[in-house]
């Protein structure tokens, strides 16, 4: 975090940090309250302004941090004047304070004047839906986790990445991304339209938006299923559970329960549940052994088969013998009624043999 504290700014810095703050209230913040869903890059640019104002104190930091992490300034601008708010009343607290000229100032909350109206004004409903667009990313992104001394009480998608599998600890980096991507794409296609563009000038960036949102939900898909997969296999399957302690020398086995419960809970269904026993079935030694005995005895029908079927061997009485005797041990592997059908290829050398044979005396 970039920003110093207010309460760590020299009596100057206070002062500048004061006369911005008024600046940012008076004259951006208005046009981003009512901008809607027109943003553009300038808009973005003071959003982040306004946010590196409000980390001078510290209860807003996590906000800071999450805002600039995720980019959803259309979900969240409504919460900026809170703060400010809030700040206000910290500083007016003591607040006045000497500056290098040898004069005291006074903190006066200033009167927000109204803005030019910029883009469409924000509707009571659409109010409403930024606050559950951003609940809605808060729960998908982190956990409340209670008494967990060792980690944070909250944690966010790259904190679980080592939860996850490689593809999806891959595909967590790419988020912030897609979000930044689906959130921009979106604002152009909107202002386009307002603009009166054509659609087919609309489209691509409609399209892009639609795209970067179902690829970033996807991931959060996967991120729910893995760390689901983690709190089944931890409770019932002991192999994994042992290779899982192994891995992660220390972990405690209690704060990954408590982490991963919440996404299974999530995901849960007895189809999840049955592709869990499946594949703790097919990880399991008997499993894995009887896959062995079964690629056996596959090869060697196979083996069985093509000599039965040969040509390039000539009739004979050792030929007989064989094709006999490993026509018993088909019928040992595939039973006697399923071996039946390639009766035939034996009877088939044995004629030919008696064909031979009857050649000869002839």
């Amino acid at each position: 975090m970039e920003t110093k504290l207010f309460k760590e700014m020299t009596s100057d810095e206070q002062l500048r940090y004061v006369s911005d703050l008024t600046s940012f209230v008076d004259e951006k913040l208005p046009v981003l309250e009512k901008l809607g869903d027109a943003w553009e890059l300038s808009h973005r640019k003071d959003m982040e302004t306004g946010l590196q104002l409000i980390a001078a104190f510290q209860f807003a930091r996590d906000f800071v941090d999450k805002a600039l992490r995720y980019g959803d300034y259309s979900a969240r601008v409504y919460r900026l004047r809170m703060y400010f708010n809030k700040i206000k009343e910290e500083i007016a607290r003591g607040n006045s304070f000497k500056a290098s000229d040898g004069k005291t100032y006074a903190v006066v909350p200033p009167a927000a004047p109204q803005a030019p109206r910029r883009g469409r004004p924000a509707s009571a409903a659409t109010i409403a839906r930024r606050e559950a667009e951003a609940e809605a990313a808060k729960q998908q992104t982190e956990i409340p986790i209670p008494a967990m001394p060792q980690i944070e009480n909250k944690l966010h998608l790259n904190q679980l990445a080592w939860l996850c599998s490689d593809d999806t600890a891959r595909a967590i980096e790419t988020v912030q991304k897609l979000r930044f991507t689906s959130e921009a794409a979106s604002e152009r296609a909107k202002l386009l339209a307002e603009q009166g563009a054509a659609p087919e000038v609309i489209e691509p960036y409609a399209k892009e938006a639609a795209d970067a949102i179902e690829a970033y939900q996807s991931i959060y898909a996967a991120v729910d299923t893995d760390l689901a997969t983690v709190w089944y296999r931890l409770q019932n399957d002991e192999p994994y559970r042992e290779r899982f302690v192994k891995r992660f020398k220390g972990v405690d086995l209690i704060q990954v329960g408590r982490i991963c419960r919440p996404y299974y809970d999530k995901v849960k269904s007895p189809e999840f549940d049955l592709r869990m026993k499946t594949l703790i079935e097919q990880e399991s030694p008997e499993f894995v052994a009887r896959q062995k005995e079964d690629a056996a005895k596959k090869k060697e029908v196979q083996d069985i088969l093509r000599y039965l079927k040969r040509k390039d061997k000539g009739p004979s009485e050792a030929r007989v013998k064989t094709a006999k005797e490993k026509f018993h041990r088909l019928e040992e592997l595939l039973g006697k009624k399923e071996a039946a059908d390639y009766k035939p290829l034996v009877r088939k050398i044995e004629d030919d043999f008696k064909a031979m044979k009857k050649a000869d005396k002839d």
